[in-house]
């Protein structure tokens, strides 16, 4: 018997990459690294937003005008009322809601703000309800103020291309997939930040994947406060943008009494070319066992051992706090329970044909064991007698040939004698 190896190597998992907002009262985009990436520790604990938020500018876009509800609130339009009415984690997602209203405008919205951790990537989400008797013309710019491990001044690459200068991607076709943003100094060039526009997979482990649910009418790169915040917002000619921020349109659309739209969006770390790619974790299984079930090279037999220990099936942290927990925990034993049946029906095939084997053994086993008292317990005398009568024979039958070969041969003298 002999085992042999049955490791298995699983991509980085991103656990605590970066560190989940904490509530703030208002919602504020306070977005920070936690452990940064494993191949470096540049990226550890390094913000990704300007101070804690406070200078980013969401807003709802209504009838062509901005409707801030976390900062700059002072700029909205006259008798514009913005009010927070939960602000809290909720299964493991920091989530504001706010109440704006705007009677002049006939403005009345339900927005919810859901920040998420998808891999080394932040999902920012906006809820939109629209509150009011009417339909409304509805869009939504977000907004934020980028600084990526204190560089205020970070650059943008775009399609693998510095962009230096403010731009305006002013079409839906124009809009990137992705877009980078980069620490230019000292050891802290080790960070680098990035943001998702269109639905993509991680490029380091294919099961991550970034889902975008409506793809954005425009992207701006531009300088902070200075305009592009707004909704009507153009870039200056050739103009640096020195402070950096961006901005993401999604264009205003219908929306009817009692409808919600909804939009994402995802910001966060990427690998820059400075540090290595995070490296696969090897999960060490149980050596399967290879068992000799034959005289010859090859008869053999592999079993697979699984891992069914309960630290293998369940992951630490579940809780039952709430029913969503409950359920979430009754559907993964529920995949436990099967995983077990699983590997319980293939060690019963295991078994017959085990058993199978072990019966062709032991009848191979009395087959040699028969042959081996049939030579050992041989009767010597009767053996020679009929050794003896086998010669007796033997000889007989020659003497006889060889006196039909003289008698033949007489015969054939007397003819010739005759013949003569």
């Amino acid at each position: 018997m002999s085992s042999t190896g049955n490791n298995l190597e699983v991509p980085f998992d991103y656990k605590n990459v970066l560190r989940l907002p904490t509530p703030n009262g208002t919602g504020q985009l306070s977005l920070f690294t936690n452990e940064g990436y494993p191949t470096t520790i540049e990226d550890n604990g390094k913000r990704l937003v300007f101070g804690t938020g406070s200078t980013s500018y969401p807003s709802i876009i209504v009838d062509g005008k901005n409707y801030y509800f976390q900062n700059q609130i002072s700029s909205n339009p006259p008798g514009t009322s913005v009010n927070v009415m939960s602000d809290s984690i909720i299964n493991d997602k920091y989530v504001t809601k706010y109440k704006l209203i705007n009677t002049n405008n006939n403005v009345d919205l339900e927005v919810t703000q859901t920040i998420g951790i998808v891999a080394d990537k932040y999902e920012i989400r906006y809820d939109v309800k629209n509150n009011s008797a009417t339909s409304s013309q509805v869009g939504v710019e977000f907004n934020l103020d980028t600084d990526v491990a204190d560089d205020d001044s970070a650059k943008f690459i775009v399609d693998g291309e510095d962009v230096l200068n403010e731009k305006l991607y002013s079409a839906s076709s124009e809009v990137p997939d992705s877009f980078k943003v980069y620490n230019q100094y000292g050891t802290t060039n080790k960070i680098q930040a990035s943001g998702i526009l269109k639905t993509q997979e991680n490029p380091y482990n294919s099961s991550i994947k970034y889902e975008i649910l409506e793809e954005p009418s425009k992207f701006g790169i531009g300088k902070w406060h200075q305009g592009i915040e707004n909704n009507d917002w153009v870039p200056s000619n050739n103009s640096t943008y020195g402070d950096s921020a961006y901005s993401i349109w999604y264009e205003e659309k219908a929306l009817d009494a009692g409808e919600t739209r909804s939009v994402n969006t995802f910001y966060g770390l990427s690998v820059p070319p400075t540090i290595s790619i995070p490296d696969p974790v090897v999960i060490e299984n149980p050596a399967d066992i290879i068992l000799q079930v034959g005289a010859n090279n090859g008869n053999e037999f592999r079993v697979e051992l699984s891992d069914v220990r309960t630290k293998k099936l369940f992951q630490d942290g579940y809780s039952l706090n709430t029913q969503d927990d409950a359920n979430k925990l009754i559907k993964y034993v529920d995949v436990a329970i099967k995983k077990v049946s699983d590997e319980r029906t293939k060690y019963g095939v295991y078994q017959n044909a085990l058993e199978h084997i072990g019966n062709n053994v032991d009848n191979y086993g009395y087959n040699i064991t028969s042959a081996e008292s049939r030579i050992s317990d041989t009767n010597m005398a009767k053996e020679v007698m009929e050794m003896s009568k086998s010669s007796i024979i033997e000889q007989s039958a020659q003497s006889i040939l060889n006196q039909a070969e003289k008698m033949t041969q007489s015969i054939i003298d007397l003819m010739s004698k005759w013949q003569g």
